[in-house]
């Protein structure tokens, strides 16, 4: 009587333990719903509906990439990377930022500059009136090229961390 009591608790308590998960996974999903939601309605209201989907796409495209350069053997290991961006009034160091993650995780060479990647315009073109940003993309390539030079007389290759290294 005793075995089949602890058959009967423990075969009532998966149906519950199934609703719960359930639950859980439906409350999960209406508060990531309300907030891309509400991520829509406001950019929507400002008239910038194509700035959210331009984020979202990148942040999409940068996931694949690494997926991808990481499923194959560390692909972009060893290669220089730069983030560049240009933008028209703030945003512009959160999109820097997720360029260089990517990079970093990547394992890339990602050099440095005088100042963030960015150049300001609102228009198509004005960006090319940023006299600062102009000034840090001169500096950026001189860079990149003095790392490439750099990188190619190297007699080593790049320490790659491969899947189950120390």
């Amino acid at each position: 009587m005793t075995n089949s009591n602890t058959a009967r608790r423990k075969t009532s308590r998966r149906p519950l333990a199934i609703t719960i998960g359930v639950v859980v996974v439906l409350i999960i999903a209406f508060f990531v719903f309300a907030s891309l939601y509400s991520e829509v309605l406001w950019f929507d209201q400002l008239g910038f509906v194509n700035v959210l989907l331009t984020q979202w796409g990148a942040s999409i495209g940068f996931f694949v990439a690494g997926f991808v350069a990481m499923a194959n053997g560390s692909a972009l290991a060893g290669k220089i990377g730069a983030a560049v961006v240009a933008v028209r009034r703030g945003g512009g160091t959160h999109a820097f930022d997720t360029m260089n993650h990517l990079f970093f995780i990547s394992q890339m060479i990602v050099p440095g500059s005088t100042y963030w990647n960015l150049g300001y315009g609102l228009q198509e073109g004005q960006v090319s009136g940023d006299a600062e940003a102009l000034r840090n993309m001169a500096h950026l390539g001189r860079a990149i090229d003095w790392l490439g030079q750099a990188v190619r007389q190297s007699h080593s290759p790049y320490p790659a961390h491969r899947p189950g290294e120390a």
